[in-house]
């Protein structure tokens, strides 16, 4: 990750990425040892540093719907469009900086030294953007 984010910063952005992924998050140490539950220390979530980890979780947004449309067909009938948040800018270089960027449709456009820190900027932004749809 570039020198702008702050080591808690990377650690509340992966741990808002877990929560939205399904993972139970938890920073007590006792609550490992009594949970019936798979609990994850914040500090053991690579988000920020692993497309293995990443990925997975673009693709999730990348399925969620937020408008469906019927447009007519110039011979007769319709078709249905379904509209997504799938990435629309991945890995396209900024012509001034030649940072790469990254951006899912209907969303803000995100620039950074790296791929990765560029696609982890759009996510924690999508789910901090829209996190009250999802509860």
């Amino acid at each position: 990750m570039s020198t702008q984010l702050t080591i808690n910063q990377i650690i509340a952005g992966n741990k808002l990425i877990a929560e939205f992924d399904g993972m139970k998050v938890s920073e007590d140490k006792r609550a490992h040892l009594f949970s019936d539950e798979e609990l994850r220390f914040p500090e053991s979530l690579y988000y920020h540093s692993s497309w293995e980890w990443l990925m997975p979780v673009i693709e999730k947004i990348s399925r969620i719907e937020f408008d469906r449309e019927e447009i007519g067909l110039p011979f007769g009938g319709t078709q249905e469009i379904i509209h997504t948040y799938c990435p629309i800018t991945f890995g396209k270089l900024n012509n001034e900086t030649r940072n790469p960027m990254f951006r899912f449709y209907s969303c803000g456009l995100f620039e950074a030294p790296t791929l990765i820190e560029a696609a982890w900027l759009a996510v924690v932004d999508f789910i901090k953007s829209n996190n009250s749809s999802f509860k």
